[in-house]
């Protein structure tokens, strides 16, 4: 899903437009069912992005030709509309998220340097209705766009879409490309000076928490996004997703004095909360009061995601205060302290100075920081209580100070950039990010999420159960053994080109996962439950191949090509809506299964690609059953026992609920 635009400006300036794959897209929830020990009921995440050609809506295809070779010059203006669609059985949250590839400072005719980012509109207008030639003149679209340029300023956040009958499953974008008319010779090129960027557009989507679950198929009920501080709070009081829709402005009359929360006026309390998201979705949330605080969390789980800041704008107190039995996680947002003494991030307990009390824990993996406070202490800006065993803990973000420093002996143990993270300075910013991966797993507690940026990586031992989601081109080198301890792999690539991607006792979690090389999987023993969600096995000679194990292996939604075989010592192996198909590479293509097996939904596309095209059991004794699977050719299907081969004794198959018979 990846097309281009590309302009032109001043005959000197190229500017390419291009619509990335979508990503994040892939998560479905596994939920175990009460009718029996091994019965997996899934969801599925499934959206689509299309635009309008001109006639109709579209897929994405390579390039959006009609911008192409524009002239760009003050007032011009180009207008996409896309529309996007829930086509799954998830409910989702998605957001256009825009970034640079490239963008190379020239000269302008005035003979200073700029960028041409710096200078064009990127605005979004939502609907749930069709939007396509809404902007007929050019006039309106440059009214609705505004003249907020730079990247920056694009308005992106989280939209929540159902799946049909379940609510909105389809909304309408338009998109305003422009340069304001007010722009000057401060964007115009110098003659012979050339400069191109790439403007990447993201459609990042992932799943909202009211899925199906083993009680039902029917979706929990949303709360609709809240504009209002009533609304909110009592949203807040409910639990689960709360979404703003409007900026919230709490003046000093509005407080909550109650010295069962506090010590100090708060203006959102959040207490006594299990699982809390708070989605700021592009809104602001504002205290204007001294000695007061922001957000206070008490004894709960609170996560906070999306575009929008939460600012303290008095003189004293703090933005976020998480105390007592508490865990705070924050993705996003902008975080603002507006004077000397106030604090950005406290983490205390029940009772001040008692280590043995309950303490808060905060883990910052996104968002900026942003202290008024004069000083460089970090104890102006990030705070423990003094003595106690609060916690701060910085994967990542963005800081107008030095998060790794502070004044206070007795506090810095508790406010860390986490291990193998360091801190970059960059035009007095200090921007956290990871720098040694093998430090950031060794040194990670259970529970705990690693990052990991785009880089080739001998995979590290994973010794406590921890999430490691990975960014978009993290590729681990080599043979990795996955022997990980129930811990979750999101989004990674195994790779060796000259022999196993993977070898050894595997067990754990692995999401969006690609196995590729001479051999994916080859000599695997199932140590543990392995699951393997929207993962492709694409391997040379053997794609999945288990040779042992003890335990269940489950597939969910995954893609194999070459020689698969799951050994007998398997318990019993799971697939559900899984893909054999040859990859043009290895003469095998199917399944070799000496265990019991239980097959749903999954497809076989034997094409005579590949030499060898096989569903066979080769175990004796054992029980395998095929549900609404599918054998084809690419158009034409054919009945799935014909492929069936029963190579072993006393084995029991089932086709569709019907006895298969070898004879």
């Amino acid at each position: 899903m990846k097309a281009q635009m590309k302009a032109v400006m001043a005959s000197a300036v190229v500017i390419v437009l291009a619509l990335a794959a979508v990503s994040g897209v892939t998560y479905s929830w596994f939920s175990d069912t009460e009718s029996s020990e091994f019965n997996i009921q899934t969801g599925r995440l499934d959206v689509e992005l299309q635009y309008w050609d001109g006639n109709t809506y579209s897929d994405i295809g390579t390039h959006l030709e009609r911008f192409d070779n524009l002239l760009w010059e003050p007032g011009h203006t180009e207008v996409i509309y896309f529309k996007v669609e829930n086509k799954g059985s998830l409910a989702l949250k998605y957001k256009l998220d825009l970034s640079l590839i490239g963008d190379d400072s020239i000269q302008n005719v005035l003979g200073d340097m700029f960028k041409v980012s710096d200078y064009l509109v990127f605005k979004t207008v939502y609907s749930d209705s069709d939007l396509a030639n809404s902007y007929e003149s050019r006039e309106s679209a440059l009214e609705a766009a505004g003249n907020n340029t730079g990247i920056n300023a694009y308005d992106s956040y989280y939209k929540p879409l159902f799946p049909s009958g379940d609510g909105k499953s389809e909304e309408y974008i338009a998109m305003i490309v422009c340069m304001p008319e007010n722009i000057g010779n401060e964007a115009n090129p110098k003659t012979g000076e050339e400069s191109s960027i790439i403007v990447n557009i993201d459609l990042v989507a992932t799943q909202l928490t009211y899925e199906e679950d083993y009680f039902g198929g029917d979706y929990d009920e949303m709360p609709a996004p809240v504009g209002t501080l009533d609304g909110l709070r009592k949203a807040l009081t409910s639990g689960g997703i709360v979404s703003l829709s409007k900026d919230i402005v709490i003046g000093s009359n509005q407080l909550i004095n109650d010295p069962n929360i506090a010590s100090i006026p708060v203006g959102l309390a959040i207490v006594n909360s299990e699982d809390v998201v708070l989605d700021l979705n592009g809104f602001d949330i504002i205290v204007e009061s001294n000695d007061a605080a922001a957000i206070h969390v008490l004894n709960s789980n609170l996560t906070i995601i999306g575009d929008g800041k939460i600012s303290a704008t008095g003189n004293s107190g703090y933005t976020l205060w998480a105390k007592g039995k508490s865990t705070v996680n924050i993705e996003g947002g902008e975080f603002f302290a507006g004077g000397d003494d106030t604090t950005l991030l406290y983490a205390s307990g029940t009772v001040a100075y008692d280590p043995n009390s309950d303490w808060a824990t905060i883990n910052v993996y996104g968002g900026t920081f942003d202290n008024e406070a004069v000083g460089d202490s970090v104890q102006d800006y990030l705070n423990v209580m003094n003595h106690g065993v609060g916690k701060i803990t910085i994967y990542g973000g963005t800081f107008d100070f030095d998060p790794s420093t502070t004044s206070w002996d007795d506090d810095a143990p508790y406010i860390t950039v986490a291990n193998g993270y360091g801190v970059t300075e960059d035009s007095g910013k200090y921007v956290v990010s990871m720098i040694a991966l093998n430090d950031a797993i060794s040194g990670a507690e259970n529970g705990d999420r690693i990052v990991v940026p785009a880089g080739n990586y001998n995979f590290p031992s994973v010794t406590n159960t921890i999430t490691i989601e990975c960014s978009e081109g993290t590729v681990f080198e080599g043979i990795s053994g996955l022997n990980i301890k129930g811990s979750t792999v999101i989004g990674a690539t195994f790779s060796n080109d000259t022999g196993n991607a993977v070898s050894g006792t595997i067990n754990g979690i692995f999401k969006d996962c690609t196995f590729t090389g001479s051999n994916a999987l080859r000599g695997c023993y199932a140590g543990e439950t392995v699951v393997f969600e929207n993962c492709i096995f694409d391997g040379s000679v053997y794609g999945a191949h288990f040779d042992g194990g003890a335990n269940d292996v489950l597939f969910k939604d995954c893609t194999f090509s070459g020689f698969n075989a799951l050994g007998s010592a398997i318990t019993q192996v799971m697939m559900e809506n899984c893909v054999f198909k040859s990859n043009g590479k290895s003469d095998y293509n199917g399944i070799n299964l000496w265990g019991n097996t239980t097959m749903i939904g999954c497809t076989f596309v034997f094409d005579g690609s590949a030499s060898n095209e096989w569903v066979d059991l080769r175990g004796n004794n054992k029980e395998v059953s095929f549900t609404d699977c599918v054998v084809t050719n690419g158009s034409d299907e054919k009945l799935l026992a014909d492929v069936v081969g029963d190579y072993g004794t006393g084995n029991i198959i089932m086709i569709d609920n019907q006895l298969y018979n070898n004879s």
